[in-house]
């Protein structure tokens, strides 16, 4: 078994791009990456929406099945988890809202959509993030996968995030689950 994570935020080089082929290749890269790490999907959730893509695509929207008008973050989960019949291998790891209470008001703008200098970003992506934690945790519970919803509490010690071990153990579990059960599923297949 080997594992690759793939962190979708850490950019996807579109150097000499136009604005337009910028969001089409962004969104390309990542439900290509989604469908590359299938049957497995990890969702890490924090407070904020995501950016939402114009609704130009309306081709790959339909190609895809995907929903119009939601952010890049709810696109991928309806993607690599709700339009997907098997949930066995989805976690979903959610930080609580108290480990940014020690920032700045400036600092947790950038990790808090509800703190955003945006007026818009402030007052409608805290309702649209809770409508997406609530449509996942009643999925994963219709499924009986509550257990795929998970909290983790970091500390903030004014620059980073500490105290990350809780998170490490319930990711390195839920690989290992997941692997174990594709492996015997595998094996009992053949």
């Amino acid at each position: 078994i080997s594992l690759r994570i793939i962190d979708l935020r850490w950019g996807v080089n579109t150097l000499g791009e136009t604005p337009e082929s910028i969001e089409e290749k962004v969104i390309k890269v990542c439900f290509d990456e989604i469908d590359r790490s299938r049957p497995f999907f990890i969702c890490l959730l924090g407070n904020r929406y995501g950016w939402e893509p114009s609704d130009s695509n309306d081709a790959f929207h339909q190609n895809k099945g995907i929903s119009r008008g939601g952010s890049i973050t709810s696109m991928e989960i309806e993607y690599g988890f709700f339009l997907q019949k098997n949930r066995n291998g989805s976690l979903f790891m959610e930080r609580c809202a108290s480990s940014l209470d020690a920032m700045d008001e400036q600092t947790r703008g950038h990790y808090d959509d509800a703190y955003s200098g945006n007026e818009k970003i402030k007052t409608e992506n805290p309702i649209k993030l809770k409508k997406l934690k609530s449509k996942i945790q009643r999925l994963l519970s219709e499924s009986g996968h509550e257990e795929c919803y998970q909290k983790y509490c970091p500390t903030w010690n004014g620059k980073k995030f500490e105290n990350l071990e809780e998170f490490g153990n319930i990711v390195k579990k839920a690989i290992i689950k997941f692997a174990e059960s594709t492996f015997v599923e595998n094996q009992h297949n053949e």
